[in-house]
């Protein structure tokens, strides 16, 4: 299995709804699904490292309740003054760090999708899936690299549950 397969429409996810009018979001919205050409992969392996290099995961909801940031202009402004910044967050926090990043190095935004997924532990879990080259690419914090998606066991023990769908409000179950 080299795509995530998709199934039918579903609400998104809380944190979703909290960004659902950010001017992300909302081109988002508007965005036909596309694919990366391959030629991008390399860029993919660049985004990652830099990832693991700058990068912490830590619980910032508030109150109990799941909130997604936006970290782009912290790492935008350090990477144009050449400064190493940590940027802290949860995997959905930087998840939206590496959609930017795609986007930055000619990603279209109709390959880019987010989805969730249960770990092994029964805890919640968000990744990045970027249409590359013809397979779904999928980038988690827990392992700071792009894998494709079904191609290791990592994967396969996840209890895949939806994704974004770009072009539209709608979220999609992954069928598995």
């Amino acid at each position: 299995m080299d795509n995530i397969p998709l199934g039918k429409s579903c609400a998104p996810p809380p944190g979703w709804l909290g960004i659902q009018d950010t001017p992300r979001v909302l081109e988002y919205r508007t965005a036909t699904p596309a694919i990366c050409p391959s030629d991008v992969l390399p860029e993919l392996v660049g985004i990652a490292d830099w990832m693991r290099a700058n990068t912490a995961w830590i619980k910032n909801d508030i109150a109990g309740r799941d909130v997604w940031g936006n970290h782009t202009e912290e790492v935008i402004t350090s990477l144009s003054r050449g400064e190493r910044t940590i940027i802290k967050g949860e995997c959905e926090d930087l998840s939206l760090v590496v959609w930017d990043m795609c986007r930055a190095v000619g990603c279209p935004l109709g390959a880019l999708r987010l989805a969730v997924a249960t770990l092994p532990s029964g805890t919640g879990h968000c990744v990045l899936v970027v249409e590359c080259g013809g397979r779904s690419m999928l980038w988690d914090c827990n392992h700071g690299t792009f894998w494709p998606f079904g191609h290791d066991s990592v994967w396969n023990q996840y209890g895949w549950i939806m994704a974004s769908e770009p072009g539209s409000a709608q979220w999609r179950t992954i069928e598995t």
